[in-house]
């Protein structure tokens, strides 16, 4: 697996609690598939139109995933570069 250094940013399209995974939309790519485990805080506030800052890695098989995912409440709007 390798791991990007950069940081994306994204809104969760879909969430699958029962099934413990969901999808994050960004730009540069189709929507990136991200599993529980990978949110910093925690899946029980997860909610469809929130905010996402995470890291993208290509798994095993070739395909996109995110990880090191870190939540922002919904409607709040995240800055790329730091300004």
């Amino acid at each position: 697996m390798q791991k990007q250094s950069v940081r994306e940013v994204g809104t969760i399209v879909k969430w699958l609690p029962q099934n413990g995974y969901g999808f994050i939309a960004h730009e540069g790519t189709s929507d990136v598939w991200f599993h529980a485990s990978a949110v910093e805080a925690g899946d029980a506030n997860i909610q469809p139109g929130m905010g996402a800052e995470f890291l993208i890695i290509e798994d095993a098989r070739g395909r996109l995933r995110a990880v090191d995912v870190t939540l922002q409440a919904a409607g709040v709007t995240l800055c790329e570069g730091g300004n």
